[in-house]
């Protein structure tokens, strides 16, 4: 909404917010779904509705000693009173045993969001970029794993032996290239400031991606595009052009 009204991005650029926040939305709709699914399995496997559930955790939320802590334990009890526990006890210990009630897993690997799926405007797809990584999995929850590549969250780590990336709320350009920031546009469209990050040695970098020569990354610290060839000013200009008019 800035660079529009600065006369730095055409009015299209906002239809990309929508796209974007729409079906992040629809996405976090279904991670929440799934994980109240997930966390019912054992309370459903115990003969208890949702209901009854949130009547019992109510219940222990006005005790002076209760809690999640509580909670715990009435379930626990109702495992080890019910006339039912032979009959229940197998189910919810396999439901504990294999993980598959308590953890949340999200929709996309990388912090949960990827917009790349959105097909967003304000993303180029890169066809040389390192496709993301398939996130492990450890003790039954996917474990983060940090990706350079359109679309995802730009992680922090180190460009060069000390410093590592930080959210800076403007256009940043990291790369291995040296550039000349003096070379004279083609364009004669307004573009935003971009600060100019240069990769140095950096072994975590090398191990994430180590063909990508120069990423571009957004105000809000998400990846808009990433070239593994040695890219000039107007390779750069003309991408940040693409993605605001």
């Amino acid at each position: 909404l800035a660079a529009v009204h600065n006369g730095e991005a055409g009015e299209g650029l906002l239809d990309s917010y929508e796209a974007e926040r729409k079906w992040a939305g629809r996405e976090l709709l279904g991670v929440a779904l799934n994980c109240f699914e997930r966390g019912m399995k054992v309370p459903q496997a115990m003969g208890m509705t949702h209901e009854s559930v949130r009547a019992w955790e109510g219940v222990c939320s006005k005790l002076p000693w209760g809690g999640s802590s509580a909670f715990s334990a009435g379930l626990n009890l109702g495992m080890n009173l019910t006339r039912l526990s032979t009959y229940h006890k197998p189910t919810i210990q396999n439901l504990v045993s294999t993980w598959s009630t308590i953890p949340l897993f999200f929709s996309h690997h990388d912090l949960g969001v990827s917009y790349a799926a959105a097909q967003s405007t304000a993303i180029l797809p890169s066809p040389d970029a390192p496709p993301p990584p398939t996130p492990p999995l450890m003790d039954g929850v996917l474990q983060y794993t940090p990706s350079i590549t359109p679309g995802v969250r730009m992680p922090a780590i180190r460009y060069n032996k000390t410093d590592r990336f930080e959210l800076t709320h403007q256009w940043v350009l990291l790369t291995r290239t040296e550039l000349d920031p003096a070379q004279p546009p083609s364009t004669t469209k307004k573009l935003p400031h971009i600060t100019t990050i240069t990769i140095a040695e950096s072994a975590e970098w090398d191990e994430i991606a180590p063909a990508v020569k120069t990423v571009l990354v957004r105000p809000d610290g998400y990846i808009a595009w990433v070239c593994s060839n040695p890219a000039t000013m107007e390779d750069v200009r003309s991408a940040l052009e693409k993605l605001l008019y």
